[in-house]
């Protein structure tokens, strides 16, 4: 883990299945973006995603942020049911870009700027079934 990592984490993160949907950016230039990502990791102040885009520090992006628990095994076939959350809609900053060529993507650090009470709950919930 880098000094950044070690340093500045003040929250624990969780490694879960999650679906990033970015659907814009309001900083430094507002556009409307349809990107989808994988998650790596997410914590209750912020969440680390693999991404073909750039996107520069500070930027702020508009996502929508699914986590997926798995609830049970099918005895029979094998097969893991999951359960998606609601979306998490927020708006968060990008802290951190690591550029990855041996896959030609890049592993995206953010920071969530806005999160309804809601969608924080939600959150909350699912990181608590660790």
């Amino acid at each position: 883990m880098d000094d950044f990592n070690a340093d500045r984490r003040r929250f624990p993160r969780f490694s879960k299945m999650i679906s990033v949907d970015i659907n814009g950016k309001v900083f430094p230039v507002s556009e409307k973006l349809e990107q989808e990502a994988e998650g790596k990791d997410i914590s209750v102040s912020g969440l680390c995603f693999n991404s073909p885009t750039p996107y520069e520090i500070g930027a702020k992006l508009i996502m929508d942020v699914r986590i997926t628990t798995p609830e049970s095994i099918d005895n029979q076939s094998g097969v893991t049911i999951s359960r998606a959350s609601n979306p998490i809609s927020c708006v968060a900053e990008v802290v951190r870009i690591i550029h990855n060529p041996e896959v030609g993507e890049f592993e995206i650090a953010v920071r969530f700027l806005d999160v309804t009470d809601e969608d924080y709950r939600v959150l909350i919930r699912h990181l608590a079934e660790d």
